[in-house]
């Protein structure tokens, strides 16, 4: 006589059972690996200075507060350019390659943000330097904006404001809160920026004439043209 059929579950379970099995450890071990590769910044090795998370380079210091190679020019406290000795503003690191420049190259350029290094600004026609890890340059609304509310200008310096809402370098003269010019710490009228280019004279440079209003004027007047007067855009006039 024919024996009875066996039960289909009977040999399903156990395969069923075991795919089951190997699926929770599968997924356990998944579980496992993931919580292991997650990176855990070790010990000691967070910039000592109070409240900075920085990574320390040196002397349990960060970049920013003293860690790592310093320039070695006397009085300057920058980090030193790749491996030179000196950091980019005193002639360390990439120079740019135009020739007659002396600047930085601007990576991963071998140029100068002025002769074209760096990442171009987006804006179609527009051939001026992006600004900070923006795409546009500060006239098109790259980099950092002012944190006045309602003003649209450029961050200046490493501050949150414009030069005008007290932001940037501002005037070291005593009772003076004028923005410092080109960077300096003294404004225009206190000494700072450049200077007209006549021997004895100490007033401000008007645009990029490299003379004072008044001695911009008395050249044009000796040529005889009507040249735009310095920094106006507009005709000399003389007066009678």
């Amino acid at each position: 006589a024919a024996s009875p059929p066996r039960p289909q579950a009977a040999r399903g379970a156990p395969a069923a059972a075991a795919i089951a099995t190997n699926s929770g450890a599968f997924h356990m071990g998944k579980s496992s690996t993931t919580a292991k590769s997650v990176p855990r910044r070790p010990a000691g090795k967070t910039c000592k200075f109070e409240d900075c998370d920085k990574k320390a380079v040196s002397s349990g210091l960060c970049v920013r507060h003293g860690g790592g190679r310093r320039c070695q020019r006397e009085g300057c406290m920058n980090i030193a350019a790749s491996r030179s000795a000196m950091c980019k503003t005193h002639g360390g690191g990439r120079r740019c390659m135009f020739q007659g420049c002396d600047k930085s190259a601007a990576v991963p350029t071998d140029y100068c943000k002025r002769h074209g290094g760096g990442k171009r600004c987006q804006v179609q026609g527009c051939t001026k330097s992006a600004q900070g890890s923006t795409m546009f340059c500060k006239g098109h609304g790259g980099g950092r904006r002012c944190s006045m509310e309602g003003c649209l200008k450029s961050a200046a310096d490493s501050t949150n404001f414009c030069k005008r809402h007290g932001g940037g370098v501002r005037c070291t003269y005593p009772g003076c809160d004028r923005a410092g010019a080109d960077g300096r710490t003294l404004c225009k009228r206190h000494g700072g920026g450049r200077r007209c280019s006549v021997g004895g004279c100490e007033k401000s440079a008007q645009g990029n004439t490299g003379l004072c209003r008044k001695h911009f004027n008395t050249m044009s007047m000796a040529k005889g043209g009507a040249t735009a007067a310095a920094g106006t855009g507009k005709p000399y006039l003389a007066t009678t």
